[in-house]
């Protein structure tokens, strides 16, 4: 049974939900996905010497399905709660995911964590800087929703199906996490 509240609501289009997910697919795991695959029909040395990412769990898991669902299912609140880009809260994401994927490079430089990115402590190459600037707008997106989230909830202005797809992304996140850590811990 919908509440009033939800028929009056705009619905994301399926084609929108399809964009963002493909985007976010292409974006996350198609570019690295794709140069590792270029790598190994080419040979490179690169590919040889250092753990690249069709070799991670998360990467091929994480960010080639649950980040295009967390995606899709965040861009279904945003079509309903129609956020202003200019807002301080777009700048404080904005800025909080750019803070946040700096954390995740500084321990990655500060842990040793090599790979073909970041083929020694502290020096990341092209991709290395792709990855930050993709990880940055990955988690603003995220703190966006997460920040208006917070200011709705609390008015009640969530409803049933926004709250389902809530548990659906925490659970995307949390296997997202697992899956990291276990790719670490090999």
């Amino acid at each position: 049974m919908s509440t009033s509240l939800e028929k009056t609501k705009p619905q994301a289009d399926a084609k929108l939900l399809a964009t963002t997910a493909l985007a976010t697919f292409a974006a996350a795991l198609g570019v690295s996905g794709g140069t590792n695959v270029w790598m190994l029909v080419a040979r490179h040395p690169l590919i040889k010497q250092h753990r690249a990412t069709l070799t991670f769990r998360s990467a091929i898991i994480g960010d080639g399905v649950l980040l295009p669902i967390i995606s899709a299912l965040m861009m279904k609140s945003f079509v309903q709660w129609q956020p202003r880009l200019g807002s301080g809260g777009s700048l404080g994401s904005i800025l909080g995911g750019n803070a946040l994927a700096l954390v995740f490079h500084i321990a990655q430089g500060r842990g040793g964590l090599v790979n073909w990115t970041m083929t020694r402590p502290w020096r990341w190459n092209l991709l290395g800087y792709y990855h930050f600037v993709y990880m940055s707008t990955q988690f603003a997106y995220m703190m966006l929703y997460f920040s208006l989230l917070a200011g709705r909830f609390p008015k009640g202005e969530v409803d049933s199906g926004q709250k389902r797809d809530l548990a659906i992304i925490v659970a995307c996140l949390a296997l997202f996490g697992l899956l990291l850590a276990t790719d670490y811990s090999d």
